[in-house]
């Protein structure tokens, strides 16, 4: 995650104790997918202009995407 902000970079992943971290502590830009890894790319081209729009001008925020509930966003520091 560390990596990804000083590079400017998103990271994306379905990894659901990394993505609950993240929502807890939003550090720079990151997606979670709330899927099966095989599903990730089909949920990801469902909402990729929305969490790009959602990302943009925003610090630190992580995204959280599923097929069913579609994009939730956070940026708390608990």
């Amino acid at each position: 995650m560390v990596w990804a902000d000083e590079h400017d970079a998103v990271l994306v992943s379905t990894d659901r104790e990394f993505g609950r971290r993240r929502t807890k502590n939003a550090i720079g830009h990151h997606i979670w997918l709330k899927c099966l890894d095989w599903e990730a790319s089909e949920v990801l081209e469902l909402y990729l202009d929305q969490v790009v729009e959602l990302l943009r001008g925003r610090r630190d925020v992580t995204a959280r995407v599923s097929k069913d509930a579609g994009i939730q966003a956070s940026s708390d520091w608990q």
